[in-house]
């Protein structure tokens, strides 16, 4: 914005020829800002402002009220600034409370605007009435006061939000508040108000009426005079310290003492006439008044006026209305239907003299080219082939006279002689008293070129130079004597130094150093060379030198090696010098194409000064400085000069702070409950990490050179910088804490001010966060002590059920041993005896009884090295299962030439460990193979182990003569294959008929011959 913002000019209001202030120095220096609707208002015409406690201006327009922070503009117009109500128009009047929330009256009510969540409400106040017209005109005792167009009186306590109603004050109701009727009417320039007695005092046009609240009295006055004098109350102020009112009338102003009751009729000022008074106000210890579109500034004792019309100061707008002043005392008013103007009379950091004769600013035609200080008294000024004379004291300005040369012209002063020497291009005049002393120059003009400086020397000679080289003034030839061992070709600036030195800058050459000695040059040194150098002044104190040239300021030391440069790196606002100074405290002055700077001779800070500090203009000219014997600095530039006497304070009256206006979240509006200014934490999710901050710096002084500074705390270890009015935006922020830090830092100073501070929490989702990686690894270490615990158990519980199978095995082969090989032994003691009877006596009957042993004793070996296999492990195996069913079919059915047909499923070895498993499905095969054998006369046996999904089949079959004889079905074979089937929970079955063979089937469920189970 502040290339919208128009600096329009500073002027000092003088006469012809001898110029004398007519008016106190405060009011002879002013500029001039604009706010308009370029700068975002929302509308040209304004008619009601208020300053708050914060630091902003509202405004009211006829379509929103807006808000100024001195660099924006908010106009709350949305919707979403106006909690159940419509938005706010055309406002009237404005009041603060002490919680800092603003009461705007309208045509609708009361219109409340909550400072901690930058919202409005609508709060009916007048209800029983014909409209709702409020208009809010004080905060006193913790209650708004209001007043609406019958004059009735309420209060709104902003605690309780109770409303109370007053007498009516009898006055002529208004017959609209609308902004057009507001000029016609002009009751807004005579707003009620408190007294210091705690009085409301209320006027129209015809009446003044006083209401005091306690004693519920109300007394009307000045209806007397105001009748016999046909005078009518136009704008009225209260002035405390003398407990008075002012009013406005037709022909001058109208002081009404309250104590005394007494009245006063102003008419003239001066012996200057008032005329009609149309609004008055306070302004400081003075007063302001205004008549039509002049401004006229009275001191208190109203013997002085100052006027000033803004129209001739390039000012736009139809009529000027409502001029208030703020709170640090700048005038504003409102162009009606231009904006907004500010005048600022307060002091800058310079004293700006610029000139205005009959209406045309000299200065600005001519400028200011050099200095001269004949006396301490005063300062010579020259401006193109003019010569001005200010005194020091007054500031008063003397046209000395107008040189009809039009030629370049220069001045040089002359503390030997008391005096100051002036040309013109066709003669030297030398000034004492203000007398001339003229030197004819000898020769041409051309012989000589045109003149570029002139300097004393410390014997008191007057060295020139010109274009075409230097030359000397000797007295007792009286003429200009060349100087023949120096550069000839274009010296620009003659700079005096220590110890009988000069050095001499050459446009487009190298500065020389040289020695004097009586009327002669002696070169020396060449000083910074292949660089543009104008200019370079002496620091004895520390042997060092300063010097300024087209491309910054170079520190040299006592032999001219650069020890530092300062140009735009180091933020010099302007890089191509044009003055050079040391002030008494040996810090350093320039002027150049941006303002002017000073670097601290110490710490090398700079400081640059701009037009709100009172320059000139930005434009400042070569050779056009001067340092006055008190100390004062003297800078001429295009538009005029600068003077002033270091140090050089600023002085700040607002506070720059940065505030935030908007927030967005994946560029949207984030819209919480409160004032984003409020907001110090954000917590959101991981999927909205996109931020953007709208910061401004708020500082209603107008300065334009704040910029905004941020930094997130452990990550930018340094402060990053934008344009006031900015965006601070974060992209694709990882989860975690942040801590964003805003302050505020100005461009001429470089000083940073962190002011506030935002606590950012990018919350992950839970499945990244550490409590979810805590569940997590608890979690998985819970399920690993349970898989583990749940494995050592089955292990434990395998190792059991093993050990109560082994136990159940055990228990079934002692069974088997007893009733199998038992009653094959027994049957074994039988035979044998009964052979040994028989032995003697019958030899047949013994042999078939060994027989019968041997065969016995046979199936007894076979039965235990069974049941010895099924009892051992996988490892210790030496034979599968499978393969021992393979190995006894073969033997049994091959030493028969039976032929037979095996195939036996790998599921089968699944029973492992499973002794009883193995041994019945051994035993059942072995069985029914036997049988087949011994019984079926079958040419050919098929053996099946199969597996399907839930049984393991055993299939025997042949192609024998079947089973004939039922009771072989009751036999002990058939009962054996029975009982191991049953054994493994599974189904027997045989299948039958005659000279078809026999199938025997048997179905195991798999879960009863896998590890450990039976």
């Amino acid at each position: 914005m502040p290339k919208q913002w128009l600096l329009i000019s500073s002027f000092t209001f003088l006469f012809a020829f001898v110029l004398k202030a007519q008016t106190p120095l405060e009011y002879r220096y002013f500029n001039i800002s604009t706010l308009t609707q370029d700068d975002g208002l929302s509308q040209g015409s304004n008619y009601f402002r208020f300053e708050d406690s914060q630091g902003f201006m509202w405004i009211t327009c006829n379509d929103a009220i807006n808000r100024f922070d001195g660099k924006m503009v908010k106009v709350y117009k949305k919707n979403m600034y106006f909690k159940n109500c419509a938005p706010l128009k055309q406002g009237y009047g404005i009041v603060e409370d002490a919680s800092g929330n603003i009461y705007v009256g309208s045509s609708d009510g009361l219109y409340i605007y909550r400072r901690d969540q930058d919202r409005f409400t609508l709060k009916k106040i007048f209800i029983n009435t014909i409209d709702n017209n409020t208009i809010p005109f004080a905060y006193k005792d913790n209650k708004i006061w209001c007043y609406n167009r019958q004059y009735k009186i309420a209060s709104f306590d902003v605690t309780t939000k109770k409303t109370d109603f007053y007498e009516k004050v009898q006055l002529e109701d208004l017959s609209s508040i609308h902004a057009y009727l507001q000029i016609s009417t002009q009751y807004f320039y005579r707003q009620p108000f408190f007294d210091k007695n705690g009085v409301i005092w209320i006027a129209n046009k015809n009446m003044l009426a006083s209401y005091n609240i306690k004693k519920n009295i109300v007394k009307y006055h000045l209806a007397d005079f105001l009748t016999k004098s046909s005078l009518t109350l136009q704008g009225c102020c209260y002035s405390e310290n003398n407990n008075c009112i002012l009013f406005g009338v037709e022909i001058g102003i109208l002081k009404y003492n309250l104590g005394e009751e007494k009245i006063i009729l102003i008419k003239e000022i001066d012996k200057k006439k008032l005329g009609l008074i149309d609004e008055i106000s306070c302004f400081g210890k003075n007063f302001l008044a205004k008549n039509g579109n002049e401004l006229i500034i009275i001191n208190d004792s109203f013997t002085q006026i100052y006027r000033f019309y803004p129209r001739n100061n390039n000012i736009t707008g139809s009529n000027y209305l409502n001029c208030k002043p703020d709170k640090n005392n700048r005038l504003w008013l409102c162009a009606n239907g231009s904006g907004l103007v500010i005048i600022d009379f307060n002091k800058k950091s310079f004293f700006n003299e610029t000139m205005s004769i009959d209406g045309i600013n000299y200065f600005n035609k001519k400028g200011v080219n050099g200095f001269a200080e004949a006396d301490e008294k005063g300062i010579y000024i020259r401006s193109g082939t003019n010569l001005f004379y200010q005194d020091k004291s007054s500031k008063e300005i003397i046209q000395i006279f107008n040189d009809t040369c039009t030629e370049y012209t220069f001045i040089c002063p002359d503390t030997k002689r008391n005096g100051f020497w002036y040309y013109n291009s066709k003669e030297i005049i030398f000034y004492k008293n203000n007398e001339p002393t003229v030197l004819k120059i000898k020769g041409e003009n051309d012989f000589y070129g045109l003149l570029q400086d002139m300097c004393i020397l410390p014997n008191g000679s007057l060295l020139t130079a010109f274009s075409k080289g230097l030359f000397i003034y000797d007295t007792t030839q009286n003429k200009l004597l060349p100087i023949t061992n120096m550069p000839i070709e274009n010296p620009f600036k003659i700079n005096l130094l220590s110890k009988n030195r000069v050095a001499v800058s050459y446009l487009n050459n190298s500065m020389i150093e040289a020695s004097v000695v009586e009327n002669k040059l002696f070169p020396l040194h060449k000083i910074l060379p292949e660089k543009q150098a104008f200019y370079i002044t002496e620091n004895i104190d520390k042997n060092q030198y300063w010097v300024g040239t087209d491309n910054g300021l170079y520190l040299l030391d006592s032999t001219f090696k650069i020890l530092k440069k300062i140009d735009a790196d180091n933020d010099l606002a302007g890089t191509y010098i044009y003055g050079l100074l040391s002030d008494d405290f040996g810090n350093i002055w320039v002027s150049h194409e941006k303002g002017i700077s000073s670097i601290d001779d110490n710490s090398y800070e700079i400081t640059n000064f701009g037009k709100k500090d009172g320059i000139q203009d930005w434009d400042f000219n070569n050779r056009s400085f001067y340092k006055a014997s008190d100390g004062t600095l003297y800078f001429g530039g295009v538009n005029g000069y600068n003077y002033f006497k270091p140090p050089v304070v600023r002085k700040k009256f607002y506070k720059p702070e940065v505030y935030i206006d908007e927030i967005f979240v994946n560029n949207k509006p984030f819209i919480p409950d409160t004032n984003y200014n409020y907001i110090n934490k954000i917590n959101l999710p991981l999927s909205k990490n996109n931020i953007s901050f709208h910061a401004i710096v708020k500082d209603l002084d107008l300065d334009f050179d704040q910029e905004i500074i941020y930094r997130m705390k452990g990550i930018d270890a340094t402060w990053q910088h934008l344009p006031n009015n900015s965006m601070v935006v974060f992209n694709n922020l990882a989860a975690g804490k942040y801590i964003l830090e805003l302050g505020a830092s100005n461009t001429n100073t470089k000083e940073d001010r962190s002011q506030k501070l935002i606590y950012i929490d990018i919350v992950p989702p839970f499945y990244q966060t550490i409590l979810f990686y805590i569940v997590v690894a608890v979690l998985l270490t819970s399920i690993s002590v349970w898989l583990y615990a749940n494995w050592k158990f089955r292990k434990r519980k395998q190792k059991l059920e093993y050990e109560l199978t082994i136990e159940e095995e055990r228990n079934r082969i002692t069974s088997d041993l007893h009733d199998e090989i038992g009653s094959t032994l027994s049957s074994l003691q039988l035979y044998s005896a009964a052979a040994n009877k028989l032995v003697e006596t019958d030899k047949d009957k013994t042999k078939k009884l060994l027989e019968n042993i041997s065969i016995q004793s046979s199936k007894i070996l076979d039965t235990i090295g069974d049941i010895i296999w099924s009892m051992k492990t996988d490892k210790e195996q030496f034979i599968s299962v499978s393969s021992r069913i393979k190995n006894f079919v073969s033997d049994v059915l091959g030493s028969a030439d039976i032929d037979y047909t095996i195939e036996i499923d790998e599921g089968i070895e699944k029973s492992k460990n499973n002794m009883t498993a193995k041994k019945n499905i051994v035993l059942i095969v072995k069985e029914a193979v036997n049988n087949c054998l011994k019984y079926s006369k079958a040419d050919h046996v098929k053996v099946f182990i199969l597996e399907d999904t839930m049984n393991l089949i055993i299939q025997i079959s042949d192609n024998g003569i079947g089973i004939e004889d039922a009771e072989y079905l009751k036999g002990n074979g058939i009962s054996n294959m029975r009982k191991r089937s049953e054994e493994l929970n599974g189904n027997f079955e045989i299948v039958s008929s005659p000279k078809k063979g026999t199938t025997i089937i048997c179905k195991i469920p798999i879960a009863n011959i896998r590890d450990g189970k039976s």
